[in-house]
């Protein structure tokens, strides 16, 4: 862990302990509920100005034409999805409410950028298994708002506009990728970077949704007296605070809470313990430090067991639109997400390293309704 994060983390705790003192005498006053939860600023509301178009949307930056980053990050469903990658780690859809203050991508953080991230989805197999190609060429049709992204080596864009549809997949173009001269190669990852960095752009311009909380309430009357007693369950007695603090509810760190996959006795997805070890080497980090170092995040750590099995942790913003819960979808409501922290149950604490964050809550059934009320109204 690196000095900065160390810093960072110990703050977060710090915070959390004059937080949860303002919460834990008896009723709080709005301030200091506010205070508790990180909601001292009003962030960017949603709007009518936001519009739902762009390459974000756009399935022609996807191999088969299919897909497209909303194709998962469905704006109905909080900018996540129900599905599942399903592969060698199964993960959950996160939803891209509060991207623009993070700095980490991806449930292991192993993306410093947003841009790197984006890269990553489209060259995917798994994923849009599109290529830096396709989307070179994608920057070429001049009926697209990208002209910055278009490259401009003579000859490129004749090769580019040669190729058949089954040479752009993500498999089948790394070769011509490569027996591309040194500038043709250049100016294609300009390119694809340029195009990452306007969809990342995008992301970072989503606002959050109008609740009662981003309005910034004056009064406890605002406030429904359930969401209002769930909140100071929240803050105080639940401890969630602890990490899902700020405008998004999350601290953007990572961390092991004990959740494996259904039938396993220890954790098998290493999470940001594998992470840490690839992330310099990164080919999207390295792209996106090249073409917008001012938004690429540390990428050098010293690895730790404690980081077997921590993932980041996910924003809380329109959680009731959401039906898959935890980095590998473990669980299907909030009810069951409330019942894991209340009681733990189905933890799994592995012996190779510390979990520190969690005990049994121990919730009264009030308790647990009121704060689930809560969780609903975020």
């Amino acid at each position: 862990m690196s000095v900065r994060h160390l810093v960072r983390e110990l703050s977060g705790v710090i915070l959390l302990f004059v937080s949860t003192a303002a919460v834990s005498g008896g009723d709080p006053s709005v301030a200091n509920l506010l205070e508790a939860l990180g909601l001292t600023s009003r962030p960017p509301l949603d709007g009518t100005a936001f519009r739902m178009q762009g390459p974000f949307f756009d399935k022609n930056l996807s191999a088969d034409g299919a897909h497209s980053c909303a194709s998962c990050h469905m704006p109905s469903q909080a900018w996540s999805s129900d599905q599942l990658s399903v592969g060698k780690l199964t993960r959950a859809v996160p939803s891209l409410y509060g991207a623009a203050d993070k700095q980490y991508f991806f449930w292991d953080g192993r993306a410093a950028s947003l841009e790197a991230q984006v890269m990553e989805v489209l060259e995917n197999p798994a994923e849009m298994n599109s290529s830096r190609l396709l989307v070179a060429r994608y920057a070429l049709d001049n009926g697209r708002p990208i002209a910055s992204c278009r490259p401009t080596t003579h000859g490129l864009a004749d090769e580019l506009t040669s190729l058949a549809p089954s040479q752009l997949t993500a498999s089948e173009s790394r070769r011509l990728y490569l027996g591309l001269d040194l500038e043709s190669r250049s100016e294609v990852d300009k390119s694809f970077a340029c195009v990452a960095h306007l969809i990342a752009d995008y992301v970072r311009s989503i606002p959050i949704p109008r609740t009662v909380w981003t309005s910034a309430p004056k009064r406890k009357n605002d406030i429904d007296p359930s969401v209002w007693r769930g909140a100071v369950v929240f803050a105080g007695k639940g401890r969630c605070a602890t990490c899902h603090y700020g405008q998004s509810f999350s601290d953007g760190q990572f961390h092991n809470i004990g959740i494996a996959n259904v039938n396993e006795v220890d954790i098998s997805d290493p999470g940001r313990f594998s992470a840490v070890q690839s992330m310099r080497q990164n080919e999207y980090n390295l792209l996106a430090k090249t073409y917008y170092p001012s938004r690429v995040a540390e990428t050098e750590f010293n690895v730790s067991e404690e980081m077997w099995g921590a993932f980041k942790t996910p924003s809380l913003i329109g959680l009731s639109k959401r039906h898959k819960f935890m980095h590998n979808g473990r669980f299907g409501s909030i009810g069951e997400v409330v019942d894991y922290y209340d009681t733990l149950k189905l933890a799994v604490v592995p012996t190779h390293h510390y979990v520190g964050l969690l005990s049994p809550l121990n919730l009264s059934q009030e308790e647990r309704a009121d704060l689930i009320a809560f969780l609903n109204s975020l």
